[in-house]
């Protein structure tokens, strides 16, 4: 029996084999497909289209100028000026413990601030997004206590094909602690 199944196994993968070979061969003798008339009219049509250049789309200068605080001139686009922006924000929207305060706890928020990736913004409307995103800042706080003392981009993305961009930003938040302040009521 075990002389049987081996001699069929043998004879079935000579089959095959042979079978293959025969359909391989039979292939090469065809003729190479030819595309039809649809196809080629199709590839002519294409080739007289003029290619698309990138000069004729509208394209913003991003010529947009700063003095490390706010824009001061110029056009640019929000979401390529997103690290210049960050950086504005760590220059001049950060806060300072008032005289007689210290820092204490550190408190980490993140918070997204939405771009369009095909807009080209004049310098007040970056200035705008500038204080828009210290305002979602401000309002994220986790209590009055806290103060803003940095800003982080963590990632960007498109949200969707077509946009906004999506900007994360991580906000680090410092607890002031204030002495000489009393702690309640004063007796006389």
């Amino acid at each position: 029996m075990k002389n049987f199944k081996n001699f069929k196994t043998g004879h079935f993968f000579t089959a095959a084999l042979f079978a293959g070979f025969v359909f391989f061969a039979s292939c090469s003798n065809d003729e190479a497909v030819q595309p039809d008339e649809t196809t080629k009219a199709a590839r002519s049509f294409q080739e007289a289209q003029p290619a698309k250049d990138v000069s004729l789309k509208s394209v913003c200068p991003d010529d947009v100028t700063n003095n490390g605080c706010i824009f001061v001139s110029g056009m640019g686009n929000s979401s390529q000026n997103q690290f210049t922006m960050v950086g504005m924000l760590n220059n001049c929207k950060t806060e300072e413990p008032p005289l007689n305060c210290g820092l204490g706890a550190t408190e980490l928020r993140t918070i997204d601030v939405d771009f369009s990736p095909y807009n080209c913004d004049d310098a007040a409307t970056l200035n705008a997004y500038l204080n828009g995103i210290n305002q979602q800042a401000i309002n994220a706080r986790p209590t009055s206590d806290f103060i803003i003392t940095g800003y982080q981009r963590v990632r960007g993305y498109m949200v969707t094909a077509y946009g906004p961009y999506r900007m994360e930003l991580s906000i680090t938040y410092r607890k002031k602690v204030c002495s000489g302040t009393p702690s309640g009521p004063i007796h006389n």
